[in-house]
Parts: C-alpha cells; sequence; structure tokens
C-alpha cells in the first residue's frame, strides 16, 4: 500500500543503477540530512534524468512496512555542467560527496554542512584550484563536527607548514599562491589528523 508523501530539496550525492528498473539516489537536503530513495529508469521523454550534484526537488512516496521511498515527481533546481569540464575538480567533489555520505551529521547542523558542500562546489565550477577547495571544505566539516583543528591539528604543525596552512585558511583562493606540493604536504597532514584523532571516517 503507498505511504505517507514527503517533500524534499537538496543536492546529489550519488546515482547509481539499482537493476534495470530503478536507479538509487543519496541527496544531502538542509532539512533532513541524508536521504536515499529509488528513481524508476525511463527513456520516455520528459524522463528526469539526476546528475551528480544537481540541486532538486522531489515528491518521495513511502510504502507500508518499508523504509524504502520512491520517487513521485522530480525537479532539477539547478545544475553545474562546468563540474565535469575538469577532472580534478570533479575528483575532489566526488571525494568530498563520500565523506558526508559516510559522516551523517547531526540534524542541528544539516543546514551548515549543505552550505559547505554548495560553496565547494560553486568553487569548483567556476575553477578555483580543486586542492585548496577541498582542503579548505574538509578542515570547514571537521570543525563543524566539533573537533578542535585550529587549536589542535594546527598548532602541532611546524613553524613554517603552520604559516602555510594560516595562508590557506585566511585568503581567498584566487590570491593563495602555493605550490601544489606545498599544498599537498598540509592536506596529508590535515588527513592524518582527522583519521586518528577524530571519529570522522575519510575513504582511502
Amino acid at each position: 500500500m503507498p505511504g505517507p508523501i514527503e517533500s524534499i530539496e537538496g543536492v546529489v550525492l550519488r546515482r547509481e543503477s539499482s537493476g534495470e528498473t530503478w536507479a538509487r539516489i543519496i541527496v544531502l537536503s538542509p532539512e533532513t540530512g541524508i536521504i536515499h530513495f529509488l528513481q524508476r529508469q525511463s527513456k520516455k521523454v520528459g524522463h528526469t534524468a539526476l546528475d551528480l550534484f544537481d540541486r532538486i526537488s522531489a515528491e518521495l512516496e513511502g510504502r507500508d512496512g518499508s523504509a524504502t521511498r520512491f520517487s513521485r515527481e522530480i525537479r532539477i533546481l539547478r545544475r553545474l555542467p562546468g563540474l565535469g569540464r575538469n577532472y580534478e575538480s570533479l575528483r575532489e567533489s566526488c571525494q568530498f560527496a563520500r565523506v558526508l555520505m559516510d559522516n551523517p551529521v547531526h540534524e542541528e547542523s544539516w543546514q551548515a554542512t549543505h552550505d559547505l558542500l554548495e560553496g565547494a562546489l560553486k568553487a569548483w565550477e567556476r575553477g578555483d584550484r580543486a586542492d585548496i577547495v577541498a582542503f579548505k571544505s574538509l578542515f570547514v566539516f571537521a570543525r563543524g563536527e566539533g573537533y578542535a583543528v585550529r587549536e589542535d591539528w594546527w598548532r602541532r604543525l611546524p613553524e613554517q607548514e603552520r604559516r602555510q596552512a594560516a595562508h590557506l585558511l585566511n585568503q581567498a583562493t584566487r590570491d593563495i599562491e602555493l605550490s601544489p606540493d606545498q599544498v599537498a604536504t598540509i592536506r596529508q597532514s590535515l588527513d592524518h589528523y582527522v583519521r586518528h584523532f577524530t571519529e570522522i571516517r575519510l575513504n582511502a
């Protein structure tokens, strides 16, 4: 029997086929957090095929006795066509989406996490340096989850790297002149801290 209808809005974090009939969709919503649902796949004219990082609104229907939701209607509110033109930006955005899916946040952080993702996606699409946007995004996410990354991780760095990290965090991305190798060193340090001193899971 059909269940209750739920309206959501959010950003597509993952889309994958589930057999020939369905696509499994994962969305980050500022109102409801991480949402999973199934969308019927169709080749009919007018079918709304979703892409990664589309912003959508959707009506979802449950089924009595099941936690599975099915889409009834989907509207695409915003697309980021430029994101797929840069391999590094797309790779970094997918990795950050994986972090968000692997580490569901508390209700009070849904809006802030959604806004962080939207800001990062816009930066990646307009061509900001992918490595710097990724570093800043992880730092802000960890700080938003309550970890003392500025007070603890930053203070553990050697003096030169501490200055470079402060430059990365305090300057607009377009004004940062650190080399990819310098940024990679700081990112590796932050990744190590997050893996070993927080409960945030990072994919390998």
